[in-house]
C-alpha cells in the first residue's frame, strides 16, 4: 500500500519563510546594537590615545574603510550608548536602538533621566524594554516635557551669538523659576511624572504662580467649573 506523502501547503511555506526572515532581521538588529557597547569602552577608556590619535573622531575616521562604515554611524553608536548610560546605566548598554534615542542627544544628563522616568509613568513599568523607546514615542515625551521647543530656543540663541542685541524670550526672574523648578524636579526620585512635578512645583514656584499654572491648564481642556473654583481660590489668597 503506497504512502500518500502530506504536502506542505504553500501558506505554511509562506510561514516558515517569514519566521526565517524574521529571525535573520532579528540578527541584523541584535548584532547592530551589540556594537554600542565596544565603543562606548573605547571611547570612555579613551583607548584611541594608546594608537596614537588625538580624538576618538579621528581614530574613527581614520579606520572607517576598515569597518565598512561612516564616521557620523559609529558617532550614533556612541551617543546612543552614551544617552543609555544617562538614562539608565551602563548595564542597559544596546538595549536601545540609535534611530530611537538620537532626539535625545542634545539633552543634559538630567533630562534625559527626566525622559526616561517619564516614560516608565506613561507606560506603567518598571522597566523599559527596547521596543518600548520608539522614536514616534521618544519624540512624543520631549514634545510633552517640551524639551523640543527647549532645544530649539537653545538652538536659536546659539545662531544669534554674533548679532548684537539677541533676543531673550524670559526675563531673568523667568529664568531664575525655569532653573529652581528644574533642579526640583530632577532631584525627586519618586517614578511617577505627574507627582514628580506636583512637588517640583510646590518647592520652586509661589502659591498664586501654582494656581495660575492650575488655570491655564483648566483652561486648554475647557474645563469651566473647575477654572471658576481655581479663580475664587486665586482671590481668597490675594485677600489674605
Amino acid at each position: 500500500m503506497a504512502i500518500c506523502k502530506k504536502k506542505t501547503t504553500p501558506s505554511k511555506r509562506k510561514s516558515a519563510s517569514q519566521k526565517h526572515a524574521t529571525k535573520l532581521s532579528l540578527a541584523i538588529i541584535n548584532a547592530t546594537k551589540a556594537i554600542q557597547r565596544p565603543v562606548y569602552d573605547f571611547w570612555k577608556a579613551e583607548a584611541y590615545k594608546e594608537l596614537e590619535y588625538n580624538s576618538f573622531k579621528d581614530w574613527a575616521k581614520a579606520n572607517q574603510e576598515k569597518f565598512n562604515r561612516s564616521y557620523d554611524s559609529i558617532n550614533n553608536d556612541l551617543h546612543t550608548a552614551i544617552i543609555t548610560v544617562d538614562m539608565c546605566g551602563e548595564e542597559n548598554i544596546g538595549k536601545f536602538s540609535t534611530y530611537a534615542l538620537l532626539p535625545m542627544k542634545n539633552l543634559t544628563e538630567q533630562d534625559r533621566k527626566t525622559v526616561y522616568e517619564h516614560a516608565l509613568s506613561e507606560l506603567g513599568v518598571s522597566e523599559l524594554k527596547g521596543s518600548h523607546l520608539t522614536r514616534k514615542r521618544v519624540e512624543k515625551y520631549l514634545k510633552e516635557l517640551n524639551f523640543s521647543a527647549q532645544k530649539e530656543q537653545e538652538d536659536n540663541e546659539q545662531t544669534n551669538t554674533n548679532e548684537q542685541t539677541p533676543k531673550c524670550p524670559l526675563n531673568s526672574e523667568q529664568l531664575k523659576l525655569r532653573k529652581q523648578f528644574n533642579e526640583a524636579l530632577n532631584n525627586k526620585e519618586n517614578r511617577h511624572f505627574a507627582k514628580r512635578v506636583c512637588s517640583a512645583i510646590s518647592d520652586a514656584i509661589p502659591k498664586k504662580s501654582t494656581l495660575l499654572i492650575c488655570r491655564d491648564l483648566l483652561k486648554k481642556h475647557d474645563c469651566k467649573d473647575a477654572v471658576r473654583e481655581v479663580r475664587k481660590a486665586i482671590k481668597q489668597l490675594e485677600s489674605k
